[in-house]
């Protein structure tokens, strides 16, 4: 393995204890945030995903859901308009999968 993707993993390794040892606190959103960056732009760290994910976790364990989506939200309202556009663009039909 290519020696700066080890230093990714104990990188990873040491945020995620660290989190669990801070519980929660003002330092850790800005740790959040660079996560969630690295997360979103992580297409050549293809072998550190899986720590990036299990820092993430210890982040969800350490401070709670509520509090790391403060951070990272999902999102998920862009993806549904999203999703919605390509649809109409290519003609589809729009329906509401609740009823």
């Amino acid at each position: 393995m290519n020696p700066s993707l080890l230093s990714w993993t104990a990188a990873y390794d040491v945020a995620s204890n660290i989190r669990q040892a801070l519980a929660a606190g003002p330092i850790l959103g800005g740790c959040l945030e660079a996560l969630g960056e690295m997360g979103a732009h992580a297409e050549g760290l293809a072998a550190c995903r899986g720590q990036l994910q299990l820092c993430l976790a210890a982040a969800v364990k350490a401070l709670g859901p509520e509090q790391v989506l403060a951070v990272l939200p999902l999102h998920l309202e862009e993806g549904i308009n999203a999703e919605i556009q390509v649809k109409t663009a290519q003609g589809g039909e729009v329906t509401d999968s609740k009823h």
